[in-house]
């Protein structure tokens, strides 16, 4: 760690990753055009189709290098199909060449999101940051009369993770107006250790959708939460977790309001599939997904 009062004295030069549309760019618009010219070929033209599957579930870490190193393991694959040379100057590829080219799909561990066949009252969907990707990972909230103790909670949560459901138990408490029964509360990805505050928000839907029996629908949640005033706290790595719920599918992510200033500044709100919303205090969440008024 660099003490502050020599950091203080640096310049720090921040190294972004790409969003999903990013990355897509930069592959149809320059990789494709550098790997062509690499093969003696005049364009490689790769279908929308493709392009969605080679970024959203290979080629998934941060930058862009997976992607160059697969598009040529595919352009080397397509040229053995015809014993080792190209039959047209234009090579085309399409969803089955980069199927059978990659094998099966890198997402396995990111996505730990129970599939069934609707979304049940207690489960919230998290994001967070695992090494250098973005994943989903479930909050699941259950009423258990049967145990002894107040909250058991499973699924490796560590440190400030811990005192955020403690927090978030005391906010719900508070809105609802009464003590909250015995709840057992799972996070999924259970070999992974969860530490760290953004999980909040996520953690406070979770118990609220529980208490309510109310399911949330296709959303997912990053922000701490304060206990005193109800807002929501910027976090780390956002654009990674919205990635994340870009590839699983969800429609919608409500992220902290200092984090999607941030976003909007940068000009990459729009870059996103999901749908982004940003959150000042938990008074607009109650509103929004739980018809709930203070």
């Amino acid at each position: 760690k660099i003490p502050d009062t020599i950091l203080d004295r640096m310049k720090i030069i921040k190294c972004e990753s790409y969003s999903s549309y990013d990355k897509k760019q930069i592959v149809r618009n320059y990789i494709a055009n550098k790997i062509a010219k690499t093969y003696g070929l005049e364009s490689i033209l790769i279908s929308d189709e493709a392009l969605d599957l080679l970024v959203d579930e290979y080629s998934i870490s941060l930058g862009v290098r997976d992607c160059e190193k697969d598009l040529d393991r595919i352009v080397v694959r397509k040229a053995r199909e015809n014993g080792g040379n190209f039959t047209h100057d234009i090579l085309e590829i399409g969803v089955n060449d980069v199927r059978i080219a990659l094998g099966s799909n890198r997402l396995r561990g990111l996505n730990d999101i129970p599939k069934g066949e609707k979304i049940l009252p207690g489960q919230a969907q998290a994001l967070a940051v695992s090494g250098n990707y973005g994943s989903c990972f479930a909050i699941q909230t259950m009423i258990n009369e049967y145990q002894d103790e107040p909250v058991i909670v499973t699924g490796l949560p560590e440190g400030s993770c811990r005192e955020s459901i403690t927090d978030a138990m005391f906010l719900v408490s508070q809105y609802l107006k009464k003590k909250l029964p015995n709840l057992y509360i799972h996070m999924t990805d259970s070999g992974v250790k969860k530490d760290g505050p953004s999980a909040g928000l996520t953690l406070f839907c979770s118990i609220m959708s529980c208490m309510l029996n109310k399911p949330l629908p296709n959303v997912a949640f990053t922000g701490t939460i304060d206990v005193l005033y109800s807002t929501v706290g910027i976090i780390g790595g956002v654009e990674e977790k919205i990635t994340a719920a870009e590839r699983k599918g969800i429609e919608k992510v409500y992220i902290p309001f200092e984090n999607y200033e941030e976003l909007q500044e940068k000009g990459k709100i729009e870059r996103f599939k999901p749908e982004i919303v940003p959150v000042r205090n938990l008074s607009e969440v109650l509103k929004e997904l739980f018809d709930f008024e203070i």
